[in-house]
């Protein structure tokens, strides 16, 4: 008879180990599932702040930019104003190319810049330039200065003004931008 109890099964020791080599092994799973887990939401916590943080640094050279362009903005609008505020007859266009060019010249996020009076706005002297190339076919001043590859302004008038949101804004609400 004993030798068929041997033949029937395993014996206690083999079971015991068994239960416990299943145990550890289920042990062991969960850790290195919970472990897996937690580095793998760590590895992406860290990709994100990665990817935001080289975002940040792409939107801190926009707004950098942008910035700069809008003060550059309100430096042309102050100077052009303050030749405005000098009567007609001493209004000079030269002055007005001057001032465009040390504008495109002092910052290097502009391409180019522009302004356009309505007829005879600026010097009174429209007819006088009929012909010019930096003067509209009426003599107006529309004048576009940008920068080239070597920091040389060039100057051309202004076109596509009259349809142009930018232009026709101001001149339907009658405020000076």
């Amino acid at each position: 008879m004993e030798e068929q109890g041997h033949k029937q099964g395993r014996g206690i020791g083999f079971q015991l180990n068994a239960v416990i080599f299943i145990g550890v092994a289920v042990m062991v799973a969960i850790l290195i599932s919970f472990v897996g887990y937690r580095a793998y939401e760590e590895l992406l916590a860290t990709g994100s702040r990665a990817q935001y943080n080289e975002l940040e640094g792409h939107a801190n050279l926009i707004l950098s930019r942008y910035e700069s362009i809008k003060q550059s903005t309100e430096d042309m609008r102050a100077r052009v104003n303050k030749e405005l505020e000098k009567p007609k007859e001493a209004r000079s266009r030269d002055d007005l190319n001057e001032i465009l060019r040390e504008i495109v010249l002092a910052n290097d996020n502009i391409e180019g810049v522009s302004v356009v009076f309505e007829p005879d706005a600026f010097d009174g002297q429209d007819a006088a330039h009929v012909g010019d190339e930096l003067s509209d076919s009426s003599g107006r001043v529309t004048l576009y200065a940008a920068s080239d590859d070597n920091d040389n302004v060039e100057f051309e008038s202004e076109w596509g003004y009259d349809s142009a949101s930018w232009y026709q804004k101001p001149k339907s609400s009658m405020s000076r931008h």
